[in-house]
């Protein structure tokens, strides 16, 4: 139901406050429970014109990061409804770990988050001010959900790998199934991780066969070029005997006409 830039007021003019709320909260919008409807339509307006600024390029660079894809796109899809989905899709983000997300990233997560934001605190506070966003039920469901993750990776024996001490802080997309229950729950993680496991699975079969048939690839262009330099070295050599035989006879009448222009 969400409503385009071009267009969009006359479409908001006939939503309901519960639809234009709703629209507000999935584009990120702090809205507050009591707020009317014209506090309700400013905060969606106000937090388009946040993500019309922000850049595309960051937007997906946090969506990379946690792993997340942005859904399809619509046809004749403009800049700023192609923002405004990176943006639904960035909400959806729950995780507190903020590891290996950029300074822009994490002004972006901030904004859609409903975390006010000058642009310019460092990336510290930005993390200080992402963590006090959420509330005391959501810490709470959090660590339950984080208990949770724990039994069942212990139950699964999906234990940690230590990183190499060179390769830096991991992504959210590569996190452990303990964090992914905790971030989207018991069936939610399991599912995830499910189906990147799968997903894993499928792309290092497809490697395979791609390898296979490079292998075949290589070896009929090997072939092919044996016989192209067999059917060159045949040509050569009858081109060969084609001249020396255009000799011979060539001799041969030569000698011929000699005898017959001096014999009586």
């Amino acid at each position: 139901m969400a409503a385009t830039s071009a267009g969009g007021d006359d479409l908001l003019a006939a939503w309901t406050d519960t639809q234009i709320r709703s629209e507000a909260e999935k584009l990120g919008a702090d809205t507050s429970p009591a707020a009317i409807r014209t506090e309700l339509l400013k905060a969606l307006h106000d937090q388009r014109r946040r993500i019309v600024a922000m850049d595309e390029e960051v937007m997906s660079g946090v969506l990379a990061w946690a792993g997340v894809l942005p859904g399809p796109a619509a046809a004749g899809e403009g800049l700023a409804a192609r923002k405004e989905r990176l943006a639904r899709a960035i909400v959806k983000i729950n995780t507190m770990r903020f590891a290996g997300l950029s300074h822009e990233g994490l002004k972006v997560l901030a904004i859609l988050r409903g975390v006010p934001v000058r642009g310019d605190e460092p990336v510290p506070v930005l993390i200080e001010y992402l963590r006090a966003s959420e509330g005391m039920l959501a810490k709470l469901g959090r660590k339950r959900r984080s208990i949770m993750g724990f039994l069942a990776e212990k139950l699964v024996g999906d234990t940690p790998r230590a990183p190499a001490a060179d390769a830096g802080p991991a992504p959210a997309g590569s996190k452990r199934l303990k964090h992914e229950i905790e971030d989207q729950g018991l069936l939610g993680g399991i599912a995830n991780r499910l189906r990147k496991s799968a997903d894993g699975y499928v792309q290092e079969k497809l490697d395979e066969i791609e390898a296979r048939i490079d292998r075949k690839l290589d070896e009929i262009d090997s072939r092919l070029s044996d016989w192209r330099d067999k059917e060159i070295a045949n040509r050569i050599r009858i081109i060969k005997i084609t001249l020396w035989a255009t000799v011979v006879i060539s001799a041969l009448s030569l000698l011929y006409l000699y005898v017959k222009s001096h014999l009586p």
